[in-house]
């Protein structure tokens, strides 16, 4: 394992980014159920205010200025409370291992974004695999929530709008590398 991460630090820190992206939707799972009455956008602007911190500390750090396209950071930051804001809606409405999986469709709804917004390329076998990840995401997710009580139409919408919220802000934030400091998007 040592050697992999070595080699290749960028696969250290994808795991490292899966695994705090799993304490995070295990922690909004685990606050819904013990506190029920907390609403969503209190998570939000919790998680919104600590990334906003963690940001500008960097920021200066680095010396990355904060001014930018004004109007496309605005946009990717509403689209991140909108992919948030659903996201742990899913999860406060479905079982934590479906909500999580339908978030996963994400890359696929990037590729198809990318294609449509971008012009990146697409061959046959990309739609094929597209096909693939949205009827494997399909039968995951449903087949054990069909006997589920936790199971509800709402949170599967949720869960799947997420995806595709996500998947437009990578699309979105491919366009916008080419223009702003990765710290500042």
């Amino acid at each position: 394992m040592k050697g992999i991460l070595r080699a290749r630090p960028g696969f250290g820190l994808m795991v490292a980014s899966a695994f705090f992206f799993s304490l995070m939707a295990f922690g909004v799972r685990a606050l819904g159920k013990m506190v029920p009455d907390l609403p969503i956008l209190e998570i939000v602007l919790f998680r919104a205010l600590t990334v906003f911190l963690c940001s500008m500390v960097a920021m200066r750090l680095w010396k990355v200025s904060w001014k930018g396209r004004t109007s496309v950071l605005l946009l990717r930051s509403l689209g991140a409370f909108a992919g948030m804001t659903t996201y742990y809606i899913c999860l406060q409405e479905l079982p934590l291992g479906v909500g999580v999986t339908l978030q996963q469709l994400n890359p696929a709804f990037a590729t198809l974004l990318g294609f449509l917004c971008l012009g990146e390329v697409m061959r046959g076998r990309h739609l094929l695999c597209l096909g693939g990840a949205f009827v494997g995401v399909v039968l995951i997710s449903w087949a054990p929530a069909v006997g589920s009580v936790d199971w509800s139409l709402y949170g599967v919408v949720m869960g799947v709008l997420s995806a595709l919220i996500a998947g437009a802000a990578y699309v979105l934030i491919r366009h916008m590398i080419r223009d702003e400091p990765a710290l500042r998007i």
